[in-house]
């Protein structure tokens, strides 16, 4: 059964001393922050009330509100009938004692310290009333969640089954793109060159077929949508898991689309993306509160976070080792990759390797700040280690894609994003091909992804062209200078002299 993070509950009981009520409600939190609201006379039951909180939820921002209203007088205050006689046989005595003095009146006896009661409940009847009314308010809690969680399912399996459909319907049209395309060259070609030979055509056409391929996509969109149903169907915690795989199918029907050379085709790629959306949308709703970077504690954040984004063939490369080389307060964060180390790299320095199993595991338990599938490989970044470096004033680079930038932005709002653009599309073709790495058919590829790319610079806060290197990098300075002189890494960095100058010995 899958429970929702978000959670409401509320109940409330009389009883002889008065009436309590309690109203629990719980928002998604990364670990268990119980927050308890009620009046000072209840505070000696905090320690309880926790202990049953805790022994029920794991994790989650819970608050709880109680309030308690004891019996007015009008409600059940009662003569104390000892204290009456004792008060009548003392009346008699002064009398007799002293004959002229006044007898007590009605109101003196009821102004008498004492003599109205209003009854009372003892520490421990209050304390189990309240612990029967927190098992109540928690039974109910937990109901709430699991069926929010049943309506996610639901709303969830319906939108797999749809994703499906599409995919199922998509691989029909490949073949017959191909075979389309290869009749119209054929055409062509033979109108063009009086005869042209069939080997020639063979060849144009294998080539079309394997940028138009989507075998890949559509084999990683099952196996995804496979594992959506194993998450579902297992229940339990699944936020993370499936935040994570909301990541993957996006990232997968993006590329169907980008490949695609069929109007349907592209039509039920911006579908799967529709839907998409609305998954991801309700599971950040399911978990509510919106995830933040992990600061730590009681540590004020004076470095700062950039990160750098760009198609291949900008310079992106080039441009943060020059950087680096003259600005020793900066750091290039080392991902962890599931791909294997090429000749020369060590483990630890360029990358941290770990494996594909390994790498799940770690994003399911929200290891990542930000994590990605690049060509068949996983990246991510450590949180951990980020949150340390820049705790003791160390500025951090992240060299990521746009799809990556736009988990941080959203982790880490107060991170520095930068966009790196080259001069014109033929200086970045020039770029690719004077590298002398890939081959024609992937730099075609890489132009076709930057176009993806470059489409989403508007989502940065700087944008620097790559023409000249110096240039770029003065630039580059700049934008790391107004950062460091931001007033919150300012007050974080010099917190004595602030505190010197406002309060002066």
């Amino acid at each position: 059964m899958i429970l929702s993070m978000t959670g409401y509950a509320n109940t409330s009981t009389d009883f002889v001393a008065g009436s309590l009520s309690l109203e629990l409600r719980a928002v998604n939190h990364r670990y268990l922050d119980i927050q308890l609201r009620m009046p000072e006379e209840l505070r000696v039951f905090e320690g309880v009330l926790r202990e049953l909180i805790s022994a029920t939820l794991q994790r989650g921002k819970v608050e709880c509100r109680i309030n308690y209203a004891a019996r007015d007088a009008q409600g059940g205050t009662m003569l104390n009938h000892d204290l009456l006689l004792q008060l009548a046989n003392w009346n008699k005595q002064v009398q007799a004692a002293i004959p002229e003095a006044q007898t007590l009146s009605v109101a003196d006896v009821l102004r008498w310290n004492g003599v109205l009661q209003t009854p009372t409940a003892s520490a421990d009847e209050l304390c189990a009333t309240l612990l029967a009314l927190m098992q109540t308010a928690l039974q109910e809690f937990s109901a709430s969640r699991a069926r929010e969680g049943e309506k996610l399912k639901d709303f969830l399996s319906v939108r797999l089954e749809k994703i499906e459909t599409l995919r199922t319907g998509v691989m029909p049209h490949v073949p017959a793109a191909i075979a389309a395309y290869e009749l119209k060259l054929t055409n062509r070609l033979r109108d063009a060159l009086q005869g042209a030979e069939d080997e020639r055509i063979r060849q144009e056409i294998t080539l079309f077929a394997s940028k138009i391929d989507v075998d890949e996509e559509l084999s990683r969109l099952a196996s995804h949508l496979t594992e959506m149903r194993r998450i579902l169907k297992q229940g339990g915690a699944v936020g993370k898991r499936l935040d994570f795989l909301m990541q993957e199918l996006n990232r997968e029907a993006n590329t169907l689309g980008s490949k695609s050379v069929d109007a349907d085709v592209s039509r039920s790629a911006m579908e799967m993306k529709i839907l998409i959306e609305q998954m991801r949308e309700q599971i950040h709703k399911n978990q509510s509160s919106k995830i933040r970077f992990r600061k730590i504690p009681g540590v004020f954040m004076s470095g700062s976070l950039f990160v750098i984004s760009a198609p291949s063939g900008a310079g992106k490369t080039s441009l943060v080792h020059a950087l680096l080389g003259t600005n020793p307060q900066i750091a290039l964060s080392v991902s962890y990759t599931t791909r294997a180390p090429r000749q020369g790299e060590q483990d630890g320095v360029a990358y941290n390797f770990i494996s594909r199993e390994t790498f799940t595991k770690m994003a399911g338990h929200g290891e990542f700040l930000e994590s990605a599938e690049v060509y068949g490989n996983y990246y991510g970044t450590s949180q951990s280690w980020i949150s340390r470096e820049i705790a003791q004033d160390r500025d951090i680079l992240l060299e990521i894609d746009w799809q990556g930038a736009a988990q941080v932005r959203r982790l880490f709002p107060d991170c520095i994003s930068i966009f790196i653009l080259p001069p014109s599309i033929a200086a970045l073709e020039q770029r690719l091909t004077g590298r002398g790495q890939d081959d024609s058919e992937v730099i075609a590829k890489r132009m076709a992804a930057a176009r993806e790319e470059v489409a989403h610079v508007a989502e940065f806060d700087y944008v620097i062209i790559n023409d000249n290197l110096n240039e770029a990098l003065r630039e580059f300075n700049a934008v790391v200078l107004a950062a460091r002189l931001r007033a919150s890494a300012q007050l974080a960095r010099h917190q004595n002299l602030i505190n010197q100058l406002q309060n002066p010995e």
